[in-house]
Parts: structure tokens; sequence; C-alpha cells
């Protein structure tokens, strides 16, 4: 079994992190001509107008793709395609009833958003017109649909068309003379076109296998067949939304109280870590179908292994290749940015840590809620945001921006600490009360 596991996974992992890796540079080599074209106050217009927008997706949204691995990996293992149309019909209804609310509540707040901000007037006219993209930007049921079905190659094209719109979009842009406008323009295509090709390969595939859905808004009734799934999709949501602390409500703080450049920079030290920790931590999803399989056979030993094993080679991986890649980051970040950037250098320090402990502790999250473990992971999601908040604040006035990486870090640190102790005594009872053979191969 855990050899079957490891060899779908390396598959996935080789075409997620290849496509992650390539286009990240991408990402990079966009942020690097705005900012040498265009300068950080113009990125931070663009970077407010996309982040207030993705405030509404966070909070509001559901993550059902965790929903659609959890419940209808049982399903699935079973062929039992008359449940799983009626899980993926609720889900999807759900989604469009939960993203439509996102969508209005960002339209209705542009007003308020414009004065706090002050867009531009071209960009404040279309700031309603952007919140459309809340559509193409959650990681909803279509998501999960896809890895159920071993797709994630769509997934990753996925990424590879909103990177490369996005450059082509900025070349134009600066070839052209353009201004923050159109930068805005960009980022906005960038996340229709790709947020459209995943739906697209979600809808193929439905068909293909005979399961398209039909809309089910009945959600009491049919919600009934799967017990505990409200109570799983409040608490998964609420756990992934706090995570909008750390990117999206950072960057929109500091836009009010610093303003636009320092939010921009905020934004291109998570960008420029993201692109390097962004190939792991998507591997989290991709491992998350395996521990959902695991969990419906009971077979803890095996899913405790993985784990123990990940821990071992990710620790290894971050120790020959994360100490060389501190030595040389100044070097790296003045080449790629100039001397404007340069001068935070210890939050793209601190920020790089900070990705390195996520990398390390990639499979906790969807380890937790595979094992149906949502409020568990909602506690230790709060608590470590809490403890993120309270130090950025207090450290903000006396070592400014920097402070942000600093509290990043610590927070990561706590939540590993916090999961492995909470963790390893709920496998250990698992192991235990399934009587589970320790040979399972």
């Amino acid at each position: 079994m855990s050899k079957e596991i490891f060899q779908r996974f390396k598959r996935n992992a080789a075409i997620i992190i290849g496509s992650r890796l390539i286009f990240g540079i991408l990402n990079i080599l966009s942020s690097m001509i705005v900012v040498r074209f265009f300068g950080l106050a113009e990125l931070g217009i663009v970077i407010l107008l996309h982040s207030y927008t993705r405030l509404f997706n966070d909070i509001i949204k559901f993550d059902s793709w965790q929903a659609v691995l959890t419940y209808g990996s049982k399903f699935h293992e079973t062929n039992d395609k008359v449940e799983q149309k009626k899980l993926f019909g609720l889900l999807i209804t759900i989604d469009l009833v939960s993203i439509s609310i996102g969508v209005i509540c960002a339209i209705a707040f542009v007003p308020y958003a414009i004065d706090i901000f002050e867009w531009p007037e071209q960009v404040a006219k279309f700031a309603p017109f952007y919140a459309i993209a809340i559509f193409f930007m959650a990681h909803a049921s279509p998501n999960g649909i896809l890895r159920l079905f071993d797709r994630v190659d769509a997934l990753a094209i996925e990424f590879a068309l909103r990177a490369t719109v996005k450059f082509i979009g900025v070349c134009l842009t600066a070839y052209l003379g353009g201004s923050a406008f159109h930068l805005v323009l960009t980022w906005f295509a960038a996340a229709v076109i790709s947020g459209t090709w995943p739906l697209l390969i979600c809808v193929k595939e439905l068909h293909q296998r005979g399961q398209l859905p039909s809309l089910q808004f009945n959600w009491r009734k049919l919600s009934r067949r799967f017990p505990g799934i409200w109570r799983f999709l409040a608490f998964a949501n609420m756990a992934s939304s706090v995570g909008f602390l750390y990117t999206t409500g950072t960057v929109l703080f500091l836009g009010t109280t610093l303003g636009a450049a320092q939010a921009a920079v905020v934004e291109i030290a998570y960008q420029f870590t993201g692109a390097l920790s962004r190939p792991i931590r998507i591997l989290g999803p991709i491992i998350m179908p395996e521990f959902t399989k695991l969990v419906a056979n009971n077979d803890w030993v095996t899913f405790r292994k993985i784990i123990t094993q990940q821990l071992k080679v990710t620790g290894i991986l971050i120790l020959l290749i994360g100490l060389p890649l501190l030595l040389a980051f100044s070097f790296v970040l003045n080449t790629i940015y100039g001397p404007e950037v340069l001068e935070y250098v210890w939050l793209f320090r601190f920020l790089l840590l900070f990705v390195f402990l996520k990398i390390l502790a990639f499979t906790f999250d969807p380890a937790i809620l595979a094992a149906n473990k949502p409020g568990m992971l909602l506690i230790i999601r709060a608590v470590t945001a809490l403890i993120y908040v309270i130090t950025a604040l207090s450290l903000l006035n006396q070592y400014g921006i920097a402070s942000v990486g600093f509290a990043a870090m610590l927070g990561q640190i706590f939540y590993i600490a916090i999961v492995l102790g909470f963790g390893k005594k709920l496998l250990k009872k698992r192991v235990v009360r399934h009587k589970i053979l320790p040979d399972h191969k």
C-alpha cells in the first residue's frame, strides 16, 4: 500500500514541482519588471486591489475541495457513482452560493476601499468588475474533483497559465508605457483565464465518467446522507481563512497604515519566498487523497509511516538547499529587484525561514483534515495566528516590516510544535483502537 502511494505521489509531485518552479520564476520576473519600470508604489496599487478582492474570497468561501476528498474518497474507492454525484451536486451548489455572496460583498464595499486605499480614478472605476475574479480564485469543488480523479496536471497548467498571462501583460504594459490600470487589467485577465481552465477540465472529466451532477439546493435533506459535512466545512473553512492574516490581511493593513509601497514590498517578499515553497506546499493537497483512502481503510500504520518518512526527507532537503540560499540571499535579492528592495533584506530572510518551516510541515494540515479533525486544526491555526498578530504588532514600530517576517517564523515554530504533540498522541490512539497489524506494505 505505502509503495503504491509513494509511486503515485512522486509522479504527481514531479508534475506540480516542475510547473511551479518554472512558472514561479516567471512570476518573479514579472514583479522585477514592474518594480524596475513602474516602482513599488504602482505595484502597491495593483497588490492592494487584488488583496482586497482576495479578502472576501478568503473569508466567505468554503474550501469545499477538502470535503470532496474527505467524503468522496470512500465512494471513489467503492465506485459508488450515485452517492458521489450527490456529494458533488451538494458541494458545487454551496460553492456557487458562497462565492456569489463574496462577490456581492466585495462590490458593495468598494466605495469604502476607494477612500481607504486612494486608488487612481481608472482603477477605482474598474474595482467592482475586478471582484468578479473571485469566481476564478476559489479553491472549490472542481479542484477537489480533479485531485480525486488524479488530474493534478490540470492544476499545474492553471498555475502556468496565470504566470504566463501575467508576464505577457506586464511586458506589454512596460513596452507600451502603460499605467497601474493596465497592470490591474493584466492581473484580472490572469485570474480569469487561468481559473477557467480547471473548470473546463472538471466538466470534461465528469461528463466522460457519467457523473455530471445536477444542482442540489435542498441542502438540509441532502446533507443527511453525509453526516458531519456542515461541521467539517465550517471548521475547515475557518481554519483556512485564518491564513489570510499572514498575506492578504497583512498587506491590506500595511497599505492602510504605512502606504502602498510597504505593502508591495511584503507582497514581493511573500511571492519571492512563495516561489520556493509553493511547489512543496501544493503537495499537501496532492497527498490528501492518499491520506483519506488510508483513513477509509483504517490503515493508520501506513498513515503514520508516510508522515515520518516525509519529515526525514524534507528535513534533509531543507538543510542541503536552504543553507546555501541563505548565504547568497542578499546578492540574489539585489540582482533581481535592486537596492530599493534590498534594504528590507531581513523581512525576506525571516520569511524564507518561515517558508522552510512550512515546507517541513506540508503534510500536517491534510493529515489532520483526512482524520476528520477540522476543529483541532482550527484551534491550532487560531493560536498560531494570534501569536503572529501579537508579535508583529508589538515589533512593527521598532523594527518596521521585518517584524512581519519574524512573527510569521515564530508562529510557524509554535504550529509545528503543537501539531507534533497532539498528532503523535492521536495517531497512537487510532493505531491501538483499530488494532492494525504492523505489516502493511
